[in-house]
């Protein structure tokens, strides 16, 4: 017995079966293995969503401190961390997740790269090219924008050579 789940990712729709009869892991309709479906996210409006909310936190955790004569930098830590469990608990994201778009939206927020890489790059390769300036970006955003299918280890090569030169 198969099941069928499809999709809609980076302008693409993703067909993918379950095979039950055999080893129970998806594969696409060429029977390819692919991962775990999950649905498309805005890692710009959720990144904001939760910057937001982490800014909160935080205000809220370093002005209890302050009333309390207590230490600023280990409140800032202690709001972040309760942040995080209630990412957790309440949004379903995990720690990793929600500092992944949190990043991301500090990063491209205001960025003038920003409604380049929106829709071209995934939440992960965001993440990855955070570290790197507006400038040192401009060459790989082309070169993905030439040819979506880029994979991430080739936006890293990419890179490499970039920073080589």
């Amino acid at each position: 017995m198969n099941s069928l789940a499809c999709r809609y990712t980076h302008g693409k729709v993703v067909t993918t079966v379950w095979d039950t009869d055999t080893d129970h892991r998806p594969r696409n309709l060429h029977g390819e293995n692919r991962v775990v479906l999950k649905n498309p996210v805005n890692v710009f409006e959720i990144g904001q969503q939760l910057y937001e909310t982490k800014q909160m936190f935080i205000k809220r955790g370093v002005e209890a401190a302050q009333a309390a004569g207590a230490n600023l930098l280990n409140a800032e830590r202690n709001a972040a961390s309760q942040f995080h469990i209630f990412a957790r608990k309440a949004l379903q994201y995990s720690p990793a997740t929600a500092k992944q778009y949190v990043r991301v939206y500090e990063r491209f927020a205001h960025s003038k790269l920003r409604s380049r890489v929106e829709g071209l790059f995934s939440a992960g390769d965001l993440a990855m090219l955070a570290a790197y300036t507006d400038d040192e970006l401009n060459d790989v955003v082309s070169a993905k924008e030439a040819d979506p299918s880029m994979t991430r280890d080739q936006l890293r090569l990419l890179l490499k050579k970039r920073q080589a030169a």
